[in-house]
């Protein structure tokens, strides 16, 4: 273990270490190296729970998808677009993404109802650029059944959408937020 004393500016200062196993930390008899070296006077061990741990004890999880429009991804009908589609049963690099992580962690979302958003892109009836919008078309319900619902809302949106400056990330944060503080409300009325 080493000891660092913390400096606001970030050049933190190494103060010592210790070299010990458990028994050792124990009965306090350990080799230190450092100024004065090292004293422990009281320590503890916790368990951390795990990932794991949360879900058999009955923790259920919300997936909510972001997906990026903007124009650094390229112009779609080009190949090296990330949004390229040769065909309708073209896989793209987004996806595969989607494809990839949807469906491992589909099994932690016990409906399987997925928000899916998009962001930084013009689309259709919007003069402006939108960094939050709900690919089904419903920002109040923008949820999306499954794994293939998610990529068919995509697919629709991509053709839709007019790639657009830079990321803006925030708004999806705040949307997601406050659809979290809503469901803790929501769980602590029922209650």
């Amino acid at each position: 273990m080493q000891f660092f004393e913390w400096n606001k500016g970030g050049s933190h200062t190494k103060i010592g270490q210790i070299k010990a196993d458990l028994n050792e930390l124990k009965s306090g008899e350990y080799s230190t190296s450092g100024h004065d070296g090292v004293h422990v006077e009281n320590f503890k061990i916790e368990d951390r729970a795990t990932f794991l741990d949360y879900i058999m004890g009955g923790c259920e999880i919300n997936v909510h998808v972001a997906i990026d429009f903007t124009q650094s991804n390229g112009e779609i009908t080009k190949p090296e677009s990330l949004h390229y589609m040769a065909s309708e049963d073209h896989i793209n690099p987004y996806v595969g993404a989607l494809n990839s992580v949807l469906n491992v962690v589909k099994n932690y979302d016990k409906d399987q109802q997925f928000p899916v958003y998009g962001f930084g892109a013009k689309m259709p009836l919007l003069d402006i650029p939108s960094h939050c919008f709900a690919l089904n078309g419903d920002y109040y319900k923008p949820e999306c059944n499954g794994v293939k619902g998610v990529i068919q809302a995509y697919y629709k949106s991509i053709q839709r959408a007019a790639l657009w400056g830079n990321t803006q990330f925030a708004p999806f944060l705040t949307r997601v937020t406050k659809y979290a503080e809503w469901q803790q409300k929501k769980m602590s009325q029922s209650n």
